[in-house]
């Protein structure tokens, strides 16, 4: 109840498509064929979001690409076999970058209308496949759409964001409604799960999550309860805003103001909102926000969410034409691209393998 659209309120559409491919293909071949397919759309909008941010190519492959081999939603796809949280994620991945690059023409004077329509519908559909993340992500887009309106003050913008409110807020109505009735009675988060991931102790919390290597739950044959290792953090997005952050530093770019002040708004957002999810905590501050998330490890999909917005914001404070323009640049940049493409690939490995050791352990069971 508290993540899927259960057909107590009315048929999941999701799994009723994916039927259809079953009946042309077999169930696991149309289960790849789906999370390929969701993957290589990710990657276009992460890779269009990065053009509109930054004028080198490379560098805009080397974000969608670590943005698509993000490990939390591809490992969490084969542990328990959660396809609806993996489209949905991705969908408001896809939501998240268009209405950035529809902010970023807005204070430019450029005409976006894909971008009024897609982020919209991308977010419904992500609402629709996993109400739990329409729920979330429908905040961050909320917040974002606020602090556009307050740096651009478009009265089309604020038009456009209550319309798309209203009309996303009737995809997740049939889980909204009982949720707000009977939520006090249904417990799918406690105290122990909100202690299993970051808010363990110090020390093995970070270390944890910045481990690109996953290996989930299966140790010596043995199936355990261990999150913090099967859900890192896209380390690849954190070094990436780590190199944007040194390049502004060093070329900062004479954009416009209205520019700056939007791509400086949502730096300072996205970190907050970061630090909010990995301080599980904070949900008693907000009224038990987080307290229907069932498990906190799923708040990572909003932190990685925050590295892309961050990685994004400072690329476009980044002078790339004076950059472009020293010797030693394509030296640096082969310096940047190395680890992060490594990292990205260590998490992708360790998940094939992990889900080969798996299988072996439920098999010998």
């Amino acid at each position: 109840m508290a993540a899927l659209i259960s057909p107590l309120f009315y048929v999941s559409r999701f799994y009723t498509l994916l039927g259809l491919l079953s009946i042309l293909h077999d169930s696991a071949l149309a289960f790849r064929l789906v999370v390929a397919i969701l993957l290589a759309l990710q990657a276009y909008y992460a890779l269009r979001a990065a053009k509109a941010v930054c004028a080198d190519r490379y560098v805009s492959s080397i974000l969608a690409f670590g943005v698509s081999a993000n490990v939390f939603r591809v490992i969490s796809v084969h542990e328990c076999g959660p396809l609806t949280e993996f489209a949905a994620v991705a969908f408001l991945n896809m939501s998240v970058c268009t209405f950035m690059v529809l902010l970023l023409r807005i204070a430019t004077g450029e005409r976006d209308r894909y971008g009024w329509v897609s982020t919209g519908l991308f977010y419904s559909i992500a609402s629709t496949i996993h109400p739990l993340t329409g729920f979330y992500g429908g905040i961050v887009l909320g917040l974002l759409g606020i602090v556009g309106f307050a740096v651009l003050g478009r009265l089309s913008l604020l038009i456009f964001g209550l319309s798309n409110a209203a009309g996303a807020a009737l995809m997740p109505g049939p889980w909204l409604e009982p949720m707000i009735q009977f939520g006090k009675l249904v417990h799918t988060s406690t105290p122990n799960l909100d202690f299993m991931y970051f808010q363990g102790s110090v020390a093995s919390g970070p270390l944890s999550a910045l481990n690109p290597w996953s290996y989930g739950h299966f140790r010596e044959d043995t199936v355990t309860t261990n999150y913090e290792v099967s859900v890192p953090v896209a380390l690849a997005l954190l070094i990436l805003s780590v190199a944007g952050l040194i390049l502004w530093k060093h070329f900062p770019k004479q954009s416009s103001r209205t520019t700056r002040n939007l791509l400086c708004s949502v730096l300072a957002l996205s970190c907050a909102l970061g630090v909010i999810c990995m301080l599980v905590g904070c949900s008693s501050v907000f009224g038990n926000l987080f307290g229907i998330v069932q498990f906190p490890h799923r708040l990572v999909a909003y932190v990685n969410l925050c590295l892309l917005l961050i990685a994004l914001c400072l690329f476009g404070m980044v002078d790339w034409q004076q950059l472009g323009a020293r010797r030693n640049w394509p030296l640096w940049r082969v310096r940047i691209a190395v680890p992060v493409i490594l990292i990205a690939a260590l998490g992708l490995i360790s998940k094939l393998a992990y889900v080969q050791a798996a299988d072996l352990v439920f098999r010998n069971r």
